[in-house]
């Protein structure tokens, strides 16, 4: 049985879909990474006091990392994109099955040397005699 065009279309689209998917998985894998290996830097006499209100040094928190912010970024697009990839594939794929490619005959141009209206003047010049 061949497939029509629009089935390979949709069997492409859902490969793609499958790269995409694994590619946001690596994503996740290095947020989890990322976040486990992200600290903050806080000075150690500033946890836990009442000085962390009044003491203005205590306020900046400075960030070691990203925490993996945007990896998770990009694996949340990838795993959409993916999700859209997979819906159309599987629309192109389903819809495109059972599908058989027709060809259109063409018809020959009439010939330019008859009139096509010949019939109808006749008959409108015998009511108007």
């Amino acid at each position: 049985m061949t497939m029509s065009n629009r089935s390979k279309f949709g069997l492409v689209l859902m490969g793609i879909a499958i790269i995409c998917i694994a590619y946001a998985w690596i994503k996740f894998d290095e947020a989890k990474e990322s976040a486990a290996e992200a600290d903050v830097a806080v000075n150690h006499h500033c946890v836990g006091h009442l000085d962390t209100l009044f003491n203005p040094y205590c306020w900046s928190v400075v960030p070691t990392g990203d925490f993996g912010i945007g990896a998770c970024c990009i694996g949340i697009c990838s795993i959409t994109l993916a999700c859209l990839l997979l819906l159309g594939g599987w629309l192109s794929f389903l819809f495109g099955f059972g599908q058989k490619e027709e060809r259109v005959d063409m018809v020959p141009a009439p010939d330019r040397s008859e009139d096509e209206f010949a019939d109808l003047e006749r008959d409108l010049e015998d009511l108007v005699d």
